[in-house]
């Protein structure tokens, strides 16, 4: 029950992760729609330059394990219900 539990945390944080990469994504593209079609951004403006170099591709890679968890969760609950009308 706990492993189980564990598990449903992992992926709940991968989807936020993922979600929260969408969503800094999208505020960007938008600041550069709304300023005719350019915007600066600044990588190491606090020095965050190498903490997100490693952040952000293992938050990605975390995300994605995540989606696939949830998959296979489904596609097991699926296999299950229909052992289960047999």
């Amino acid at each position: 029950m706990q492993n189980k539990r564990w598990e449903q945390t992992m992926i709940v944080t991968g989807l936020l992760f993922l979600f929260g990469h969408s969503l800094s994504l999208y505020v960007f593209f938008l600041q550069a729609f709304f300023n005719n079609n350019k915007t600066l951004l600044h990588i190491n403006l606090y020095g965050e330059a190498w903490i997100e170099f490693i952040v952000i591709p293992v938050t990605m890679c975390f995300g994605i394990w995540s989606i696939i968890q949830v998959a296979r969760i489904m596609k097991r609950e699926k296999h299950d219900r229909i052992c289960e009308s047999n």
